[in-house]
């Protein structure tokens, strides 16, 4: 997928780790994305309101009242961001919590432990690829 460039591209982050946040800015930022952040899903749902990214990049345990799972239910509740590619990046790797994700319409759910962050790169690529 090296001919996908993702210059120009907005990409917002849910993450409360903000060691994490900067490793990941720092990609997106190699890559030319226009990168933002929330530190909990409470944000988020008013950040997505004001402005839709091109992918939304999604923790699962966040603080506050509303998790990752819930955010993701808003968005696909939301005729404006019922389509909005979803990647989440959990530390959560059970396969409930995994097959939650995937069936509430996540395109990807990755196990932060088991990619290294420049990896995240090809998921948000896939989020452009076209469809077969």
């Amino acid at each position: 997928m090296k001919d996908i460039s993702l210059a120009g591209k907005k990409i917002l982050m849910v993450e409360d780790d903000k060691f994490y946040v900067g490793l990941i800015a720092q990609k997106l930022s190699d890559a030319k994305c226009i990168f933002s952040h929330v530190l909990s899903g409470d944000e988020a749902l008013p950040a997505l309101q004001k402005d839709i990214p091109d992918v939304l990049l999604l923790d699962i345990m966040l603080p506050g009242k509303v998790d990752g799972f819930g955010v993701l239910e808003e968005i696909r509740a939301n005729e404006k961001t019922k389509n909005l590619p979803v990647i989440i990046l959990s530390n959560l790797s059970d396969p409930q919590s995994i097959e939650r994700g995937i069936s509430l319409g996540a395109l990807h759910y990755v196990v932060k432990s088991s990619i290294i962050p420049s990896e995240i790169i090809e998921y948000i690529e896939s989020a452009f690829a076209p469809k077969k």
